[in-house]
C-alpha cells in the first residue's frame, strides 16, 4: 500500500507540473503531422512535409515562374503565396498540384497567362481576385468547387466556362467582372450562391448584358431569371476562349528578352510594361498582335 501511495503521489506531482487534458495526445499528434521544413529554390519558397511539399511564397519581383513537380523527391501538391506579385505575367503549374490556396494569386495585376492542371479539385476564396489582366481562363474538369470572390475584380475577363463537375459557385465568385458577357455552366444542378454579384452582375446595372448558358430548367436558368440575366441554352454557347501567348512565345523563342538582343535589361522591362498596359486596356489581344503593331527594339 505504501508503494502504491508513493506512485500515486508521484503521478500527482507530475500532473501538477504538466497537466494532462483529454486533448494532450490529439494536440501532440496534430503538431507532429504539421511539422515542416522550409527550403528556397530560385524565386520560390517551399514547405516540405513528410509526404508532400507546398509552394509557400514567391519573390514579389518574379515575372515568369515554372513550378517544379517535386522538391527533394516530394511531390508539390499545393500552390500558395503568389499574392501581391505585381510583376508576375505567367505561371506554369505541374500536374502534381491538387489544390490552390485561398488568395494564392490575389493582386497579381499583370498575370496574363496561367493554366490549371486537370487534377486541381477546388479554386479557393479570392484566389484570382484583382488579377485584372486575365481576359480568359480555363477551369479544368477536375474542379468541383469555386470559392467566394475567386475571380472578383479578373476586370478584363470576358467569358468563362464552368465544367460539369463543379457543384458549387461561391458568393461573389465573379463580382465586378464588368467586361464579362458570357458564363457557360455545364452542370444543370450546380449550386449558385444567391446574389446579384455572383456571376458578374450588380443590383443597379442591366444584367441582360451578361448571358448565362445552361440546360433548360437548370439552376443556371433559375439564377438568370431571378437576377435579370439573359439566358440561352448550351446549343448557343460560344466556344471557350484561350490565351495563345505562351505558345506564340515558345514558337518565336521570345522570353523576357523582348527585343532579342541577347540580354535582359531595362529596355525589355519597358516593353513588357507597354505590352501589359496595352493588353490591360484592350488595345491588343495577344503578343502576336502586339508585335505586329510595334517594332520592338
Amino acid at each position: 500500500m505504501k508503494k502504491f501511495l508513493s506512485i500515486v503521489s508521484a503521478l500527482c506531482m507530475v500532473c501538477a507540473v504538466m497537466p494532462v487534458t483529454k486533448n494532450t495526445i490529439f494536440d501532440s499528434a496534430v503538431l507532429s503531422a504539421h511539422a515542416y521544413e522550409e527550403v528556397t529554390e530560385g524565386m520560390l519558397t517551399f514547405r516540405k512535409y513528410d509526404d508532400h511539399a507546398e509552394v509557400y511564397k514567391c519573390d514579389t519581383l518574379a515575372v515568369k515562374v515554372e513550378i517544379p513537380s517535386e522538391i527533394d523527391g516530394l511531390p508539390v501538391t499545393v500552390v500558395d503565396g503568389f499574392n501581391y506579385c505585381s510583376e508576375l505575367t505567367s505561371v506554369t503549374i505541374p500536374d502534381s498540384v491538387t489544390s490552390i490556396g485561398d488568395r494564392a494569386f490575389e493582386w497579381c495585376i499583370n498575370l496574363i497567362s496561367i493554366e490549371i492542371p486537370n487534377g486541381v479539385t477546388s479554386i479557393g476564396k479570392s484566389t484570382f481576385s484583382t488579377c485584372s489582366s486575365l481576359t480568359s481562363f480555363t477551369i479544368p474538369d477536375s474542379v468541383t468547387s469555386i470559392g467566394d470572390n475567386a475571380f472578383e475584380y479578373c476586370s478584363n475577363l470576358t467569358s468563362i466556362t464552368i465544367p460539369n463537375n463543379v457543384v458549387n459557385i461561391g458568393a461573389g465568385a465573379f463580382d465586378s467582372c464588368h467586361k464579362l458577357t458570357s458564363v457557360t455552366i455545364l452542370n444543370p444542378y450546380c449550386e449558385i450562391y444567391s446574389s446579384y454579384y455572383t456571376l458578374g452582375g450588380t443590383r443597379s446595372m442591366d444584367n441582360t448584358s451578361i448571358t448565362i448558358y445552361g440546360e433548360n430548367l437548370s439552376t443556371a436558368q433559375a439564377y438568370a431569371e431571378e437576377y435579370g440575366y439573359s439566358f440561352a441554352t448550351l446549343d448557343d454557347a460560344p466556344e471557350p476562349e484561350t490565351n495563345n501567348d505562351i505558345a506564340y512565345m515558345e514558337e518565336n523563342k521570345i522570353t523576357l528578352d523582348f527585343n532579342k538582343d541577347g540580354v535582359v535589361n531595362t529596355k525589355d522591362a519597358a516593353w513588357i510594361l507597354v505590352y501589359s498596359a496595352e493588353y490591360g486596356a484592350g488595345n491588343v489581344k495577344s503578343l502576336e498582335e502586339f508585335f505586329q503593331k510595334n517594332q520592338v527594339n
